[in-house]
């Protein structure tokens, strides 16, 4: 019997090309449920199963997506954003800052300067982690990156909402 460390091994050997079946007939009803509206919405929330199939899903069409939780949010993917959307996110990032600094004493210029660089950098279309203890904020910024989704990732995205739907099983790239 093999474990998991001669399984992985086996799986980096060189010219093995690995594919992964996706089930979602062997889903809970309430996880297959929160997977599609997290799926359709583009918005992932929280860690838990619902969100890591979500993840998976959308990822295996290198779909964009913005992943929330209690500690803030990450943008996964390109977003098509003009100098005016940019601004409005930049300017959703500085409220931001102004509430967490009177609600927080501890929230310091190193904090802020946090803030601003690892807007850039999702603005840039580079990956960034941005924390966000308030979810208001964290909410209007996602949704203002799920605004500017590609029209190529909202068509991905219904032809994976119509593949999960279907309860039909289908190949994940790993």
């Amino acid at each position: 019997m093999s474990n998991i460390y001669e399984i992985a091994r086996k799986l980096q050997m060189p010219g093995l090309n690995v594919q992964a079946t996706f089930h979602p007939t062997l889903l809970t009803t309430r996880i297959f449920n929160s997977a599609r509206r997290m799926i359709a919405s583009g918005r992932i929330e929280g860690n838990g199963g619902a969100a890591k199939v979500a993840q998976v899903v959308l990822a295996s069409k290198q779909v964009s997506y913005v992943k929330c939780n209690k500690w803030g949010l990450s943008v996964e993917g390109a977003y098509e954003m003009d100098e005016a959307a940019k601004q409005e996110v930049r300017d959703l990032n500085e409220a931001y800052i102004v509430v967490a600094s009177s609600q927080n004493e501890h929230f310091d210029d190193t904090d802020r300067n946090y803030a601003r660089r690892a807007l850039e950098k999702v603005l840039s279309e580079e990956y960034a982690w941005m924390t966000m203890y308030n979810i208001e904020y964290r909410n209007q910024i996602a949704d203002a990156f799920l605004k500017h989704r590609h029209p190529a990732d909202l068509h991905n995205t219904q032809q994976l909402l119509t593949a999960y739907e279907s309860g039909e099983p289908f190949p994940i790239p790993m």
